[in-house]
């Protein structure tokens, strides 16, 4: 499977991400919200890290979001 890696938006990287990680579930409790809702998008040339937490308490959910230029977003994450 192929996964796809740029974005126009931070938005539009962050829901492909979630909506990608099979077989695993987002704790979506007040700290989920507050991580997401209240991370800015990255500046040009800067990366949001973000780590969130999984049900299975052995594993998060790591994600690196890269902003390449004006519209455009680098997604990279993995669970570990």
């Amino acid at each position: 499977m192929n996964k796809q890696i740029y974005f126009d938006s931070y938005t539009n990287a962050l829901s492909y991400c979630f909506n990608n990680i099979d077989n695993y579930k987002l704790i979506k409790n007040v700290r989920f919200h507050n991580q997401i809702t209240f991370t800015k998008k990255p500046s040009l040339g800067n990366t949001n890290i973000l780590t969130l937490d999984l049900l299975d308490d052995n594993y998060k959910l790591h994600i690196q979001v890269y902003r390449m230029s004006l519209n455009t977003f680098e997604l990279n994450y993995y669970i570990g």
